[in-house]
């Protein structure tokens, strides 16, 4: 787990998250509940999407370091 691309995009966008949400918290607070939902959202799928991509780019690398041995 210690080199998990998923683990590290998982932390990346709950921290992103958590910071989005406190500056709307305190500067928008009049507008929180309508744009939180679509901005979580948002970051919730590029978070899917990101780890897709790491995952096939991490079977990749393991699939062409075999063919070579």
């Amino acid at each position: 787990m210690k080199n998990n691309p998923i683990v590290a995009i998982v932390g990346a966008i709950g921290a992103f998250t958590v910071a989005i949400v406190f500056m709307f918290t305190i500067f928008a607070r009049p507008y929180l509940w309508p744009a939180l939902p679509a901005t979580v959202g948002v970051l919730a799928l590029m978070g899917v999407i990101m780890g897709f991509l790491a995952k096939a780019k991490k079977d990749y690398n393991n699939r062409s370091s075999n063919d070579e041995e």
